[in-house]
C-alpha cells in the first residue's frame, strides 16, 4: 500500500513538471525565433541572474517545508507556514532591493551594459516569486499532489502566455518579455496565498516556542551550501557570459537544457522520498526507505535510458527543429548535459539533507566549487579554452559532486545499500541495448533520409527506434513500458 501511495503520489507530481517543463521549452522556442541572439542572450542573462541569486535569498527555507511538517501535527504546521511565509516575504524585499541597487555592477561583471536596465524592470518581482515557494512541499507532505499538478498547470501557463503575448503582439523586444514575467508572478503570488491558507483552514494553529530558531539550525546549513551552490552552478555561465559573448552564451542557453522527462520523472519520486528518508531517519531504520528508492531507480531507469539515447543520437536535429539553424552549435551543449541526466538516474542527491545531514552537502560542495573555478580559470588562461571544454569539465565535477562522493559517504558512514547488483546489471543491459538500437536508427536515417524535412526525420526516427525497442526487448527481459502498464492497472 505504501508503494502504490508513493506511486501515485509521484505520477501527480510528473504531471506538475511536465507543464512546468513544457512552458520553459516553449517560451525559449518562441522567444529564439522573435529576438536575435544579442536580445536573447540578454534575457537569458537576467533569467540568470534571477535563478542564481534566488538560491541565496529563498535561505534554504524551501526545504524546511519537506523536513518540518511530517514532524509536527497540523496545527503545529499551520504555525510553522505562517511563520515561513513572513520570513519568505522579508527575504523577497531584501532581494528586489539588491537586485535593483546592485544592476550596474552585475552588468559589468557579466560584460553586458544592457542588463543595467533589464535587471532594474525585473528588480521588483522578487517581492511575488519568493512568498510562493513551499505550496509543492504543503501539498506533498498531506498527500495532495493532485493539487500540486493543478497549481503547476495554471501558473505555468499563465506565465506563458504573459511571456510571450506581449513580444508577438507589441514589440519584438525583451523589455516586453520581462513585464509580462512580472505580470504572471503577481497572479503566480495571489494564487499561492490562497493555496497555503486553503492547506489549513479547518485546523487550529499551535504555536511553537523557538521555531525561528529551530528553522534557521535546519535551513542555514542549507543556505551554506546554496551559497556554494551559486558559486559552483555560476561558473560555466559566468564564464562563458563573459568572456566568450553574449551571442555564445546564447547558443549554450539553449542547447545547456536538461532533456524534459528527466526532471518529470526524476522530481515527483525524489519530492516523495525526501520525507520518507526523513522520516526513516528520525527512526533510524533505512530498510523500507531503500526499498522505496531502489524501485523509484528502476523505473526511471527504464522510462529515462531509451529517451536520454535517442536524444543523445538526434541532438542536432532536435537542437534545429527547435530554435532554427542559427542554434546548430546548441548541440553539444544538449549532448554534454544529456550524459549528466544519466547520472541522475541515481537518485540519492537529494538523501543527505533528507537525513539531517546538510552540512556535509556543504562541506563537499565547497570543495568542488573550489576545485571547479580553479579548473575554468585555467581553461580560460589556456590556449585551448572554449566554452564546450567550460561545459564539459562543470558537468564532470558536478557528477562527483551531487552523485559519487555523497553516494561514497552514505555507503561507508551510514551503512545505506544504495546499489545492489541487480539496479547495476539492469542499467547496463537496458544502456547497451538502447544505444544499439539508436545507433543503427540513426546512421540509417542520415544515409537514406537527409533530404527529408526535420520534423519528419524526427517523427520517422522515434517512431523506428522504439519499434526496435519493442520487437527486441524480449531478449535481453525487459519491458520499457512496464511503468505505464503499472499506472493504468493502477487507475
Amino acid at each position: 500500500m505504501q508503494n502504490k501511495s508513493n506511486f501515485n503520489q509521484a505520477i501527480w507530481l510528473a504531471i506538475s513538471y511536465t507543464c512546468s517543463m513544457l512552458v520553459g521549452i516553449l517560451s525559449s522556442v518562441i522567444l529564439s525565433r522573435y529576438f536575435d541572439k544579442v536580445q536573447y542572450g540578454t534575457y537569458k542573462q537576467i533569467i540568470f541572474v534571477y535563478n542564481t541569486l534566488i538560491t541565496i535569498f529563498q535561505a534554504g527555507l524551501p526545504a524546511v517545508f519537506t523536513y518540518f511538517l511530517p514532524r509536527y501535527s497540523k496545527g503545529e504546521g499551520k504555525f510553522i507556514v505562517r511563520k515561513l511565509q513572513i520570513l519568505l516575504f522579508l527575504l523577497g524585499a531584501c532581494f528586489a532591493v539588491c537586485l535593483f541597487f546592485g544592476s550596474g555592477f552585475i552588468a559589468s561583471l557579466l560584460n553586458n551594459p544592457e542588463l543595467t536596465v533589464g535587471l532594474r524592470i525585473f528588480s521588483v518581482f522578487p517581492l511575488f516569486t519568493l512568498p510562493t515557494l513551499g505550496v509543492e512541499g504543503i501539498y506533498t507532505v498531506n498527500k495532495n499532489t493532485r493539487f500540486v499538478a493543478i497549481y503547476q498547470i495554471v501558473t505555468r501557463l499563465t506565465m506563458l502566455f504573459c511571456i510571450v503575448i506581449p513580444v508577438i503582439i507589441f514589440k519584438n523586444d525583451y523589455r516586453y518579455a520581462l513585464v509580462g514575467w512580472g505580470v504572471a508572478s503577481f497572479v503566480a503570488f495571489l494564487i499561492a496565498l490562497v493555496a497555503k491558507n486553503r492547506a489549513y483552514k479547518d485546523v487550529d494553529s499551535i504555536k511553537l516556542p523557538n521555531l525561528t530558531k529551530e528553522i534557521f539550525v535546519y535551513s542555514l546549513p542549507i543556505m551554506g551550501a546554496a551559497l556554494v551552490s551559486v558559486v559552483f552552478n555560476s561558473a560555466n555561465q559566468f564564464f562563458i557570459s563573459r568572456y566568450y559573448g553574449t551571442i555564445a552564451f546564447a547558443e549554450f542557453s539553449n542547447g545547456f537544457l536538461t532533456l524534459p522527462f528527466v526532471p518529470i520523472f526524476i522530481a515527483p519520486v525524489r519530492a516523495v522520498l525526501t520525507p520518507v528518508f526523513a522520516k526513516a531517519s528520525a527512526k533510524g531504520e533505512y530498510g523500507e526507505a531503500l526499498n522505496s528508492l531502489h524501485s523509484g531507480m528502476q523505473q526511471i531507469m527504464t522510462l529515462m535510458v531509451p529517451m536520454i539515447v535517442f536524444a543523445f543520437f538526434f541532438a542536432r536535429e532536435i537542437m534545429v527543429f527547435l530554435y532554427s539553424s542559427i542554434y546548430e552549435n546548441s548541440n553539444i551543449y544538449f549532448q554534454t548535459m544529456l550524459v549528466y541526466n544519466y547520472a541522475e538516474m541515481f537518485i540519492i542527491s537529494f538523501i543527505l539533507s533528507s537525513i539531517g545531514k546538510p552540512k556535509i552537502t556543504m562541506y563537499i560542495s565547497i570543495v568542488c566549487a573550489v576545485v571547479l573555478w580553479i579548473l575554468d580559470i585555467c581553461i580560460i588562461k589556456s590556449n585551448f579554452g572554449s566554452p564546450y571544454l567550460i561545459v564539459i569539465v562543470f558537468v564532470f565535477v558536478h557528477i562527483v559532486s551531487s552523485y559519487v562522493i555523497p553516494g561514497f559517504y552514505l555507503t561507508k558512514k551510514e551503512r545505506m545499500k544504495l546499489l545492489d547488483r541487480k539496479i547495476i546489471i539492469y542499467v547496463s543491459k537496458i544502456t547497451l541495448h538502447t544505444a544499439i538500437i539508436g545507433f543503427l536508427v540513426y546512421f540509417s536515417i542520415r544515409h537514406f533520409l537527409s533530404s527529408m524535412q526535420l520534423f519528419w526525420i524526427l517523427c520517422i526516427g522515434l517512431l523506428c527506434y522504439y519499434a526496435l525497442l519493442l520487437a527486441t526487448m524480449s531478449i535481453i527481459r525487459v519491458n520499457y513500458f512496464s511503468v505505464f502498464y503499472r499506472f493504468i492497472k493502477k487507475k
